[in-house]
């Protein structure tokens, strides 16, 4: 069986609905929670990994996802959101490789229920 993924949190996240969907779609992007995504999500969503080809659809972006297996880690430094928009930024670890990220999410609404549009800048750090 495969060992729990440890979440470290944010502190920004007490009080703001959208900083949290933010915060817990980047948990669910790490983990490789397929259906914490799916619910999380619009059946029209986008994915551009910045420098990769778009993904598009939530069943491409969840295929995606599995692919690439759930990190033994995430720790998240910093939510923010406004309006429509959200972001993220933190250290995931994979397969022994720590990546910083920044995902920039839209959701569909100004309420921020689900995301419609996720762009990724990540690097991996030595």
């Amino acid at each position: 069986m495969a060992e729990a993924m440890k979440v470290i949190r944010s502190p920004d996240c007490g009080h703001s609905p959208k900083q949290k969907l933010v915060e817990d779609m980047s948990v669910a992007l790490a983990g490789a929670d397929a259906g914490l995504i799916d619910s999380l999500t619009v059946p029209e969503l986008v994915w551009l990994h910045i420098g990769k080809k778009p993904v598009e659809g939530q069943d491409a972006v969840l295929s995606a996802i599995r692919k690439s297996g759930p990190a033994t880690e995430v720790a998240i430094e910093r939510v923010v959101s406004h309006g429509r928009a959200g972001a993220i930024n933190g250290i995931i670890t994979r397969s022994g490789k720590r990546t910083t990220f920044c995902h920039m999410f839209e959701f569909n609404n100004a309420k921020g229920t689900h995301v419609k549009s996720i762009s990724t800048y990540s690097v991996v750090l030595r």
